[in-house]
């Protein structure tokens, strides 16, 4: 089985390799008079090419240059050109191992360099919890430790090296995420939320209930969003629960628990699943009540309580009140929006109304 990288093959090569644009190699491939009078001291040509790209290997990317490796050839004819040879002769370089290993060791010195012990993978380790607290992103948990090594002037080690690494302190912050997430969460919430993802005796769970709220801000779906926030709220999950953790780290929960099901929760171990939950019930509660809000915008009469006027809550019936409101919609309907002035219910205002309105 294939070893679990944290990085795709680009971002391994961005991060690894020297960089194959022409513009980028002449700025960081130029060699300084210092560099041409080390890379002189070698007789033969391609001794004193594999030297020069090992010298440049070591400043950037920062790692060593591996047996067999391919150059880029942009890199190869621009250090060919400044240090008299054929950018050919490095085929034959490091034909004996040990002239790579006494090149590096040599250039190591010279630079102020050295090699990554393992003392170093604690301090690596402390570097990558703090950025992995943070985010998510493989990129960027191994990049922040390439500076780190980088500007302590240390060789970097193999890529697989600084990616395990990275996929240990990922896994350590997405566990410390979930604890924190539940850490206040009691045995009654916790039993409630599994509740949510428990099916029914048709296969349907409460969790893909609530998630089913009806978007469209109507009056008739007044009632479905209204029992699904309560259904939400009487969990009692605090909102304010999502600052025990780095919002980008509880971005990253929230964004997950709104794509999986139920049934793929029940599947996870128990803290990643309740922190799920928890995120999820926290995300609904304000897209319930942003819901519930643009209801009421719209229709500005509906309120929660319980009303005649909710199309779902019809009033008993009431011979003479009914009569009554047909009378006042008849004597509307003859008194029109426009005009000035009142009417009482037996009209004796609308007469003295319609002069004013004609003249």
């Amino acid at each position: 089985m294939p070893a679990k990288t944290i990085l795709s093959p680009a971002q391994r090569a961005a991060i690894f390799d020297p960089p194959a644009d022409h513009a980028t190699i002449e700025r960081l491939y130029t060699l300084g008079p210092a560099d041409l009078v080390q890379v002189a001291r070698r007789r033969r040509g391609p001794n004193r090419i594999g030297h020069a790209v090992q010298l440049c290997y070591l400043r950037h990317p920062g790692r060593a240059l591996v047996a067999g490796e391919a150059v880029p050839d942009a890199m190869l004819e621009l250090l060919a050109g400044q240090i008299g040879c054929d950018a050919t002769d490095f085929a034959s370089y490091a034909a004996r191992p040990t002239t790579l290993r006494e090149h590096r060791a040599e250039i190591e010195a010279w630079l102020g360099l050295r090699a990554f012990e393992r003392a170093d993978v604690r301090s690596m380790l402390a570097v990558g919890s703090e950025i992995a607290a943070s985010t998510d992103r493989g990129e960027t948990i191994v990049a922040g430790m390439v500076d780190r090594l980088r500007l302590g002037r240390i060789v970097l080690p193999a890529a697989s090296t600084l990616e395990r690494l990275a996929l240990i302190v990922r896994t350590r912050a997405r566990k410390a995420a979930h604890a924190g997430l539940i850490r206040d969460c009691p045995a009654e919430q916790q039993a409630a939320l599994d509740r949510l993802i428990a099916s029914d005796d048709d296969g349907r769970t409460r969790l893909g209930w609530i998630r089913e709220w009806p978007e469209a801000p109507s009056a008739a779906n007044l009632k479905g969003i209204v029992e699904r926030l309560d259904a939400v709220r009487a969990i009692g999950i605090a909102a304010d629960g999502a600052r025990r953790i780095h919002a980008a780290r509880y971005a990253v929960i929230a964004r997950t628990a709104g794509l999986v099901t139920a049934q793929h929760l029940r599947r996870l171990e128990r803290p990643r699943r309740f922190a799920m939950l928890v995120a999820s019930m926290i995300e609904m509660e304000a897209a319930l009540t942003e819901a519930l809000s643009q209801t009421r915008g719209v229709y500005p009469a509906l309120t929660i309580e319980p009303a005649w006027h909710l199309p779902f809550r019809r009033p008993p019936h009431d011979p003479v009140c009914h009569r009554r409101q047909a009378q006042d919609a008849r004597q509307g309907r003859l008194q029109g929006p426009a005009l000035r002035g009142g009417s009482d219910r037996s009209g004796r205002r609308l007469v003295p109304a319609l002069p004013a309105e004609l003249s």
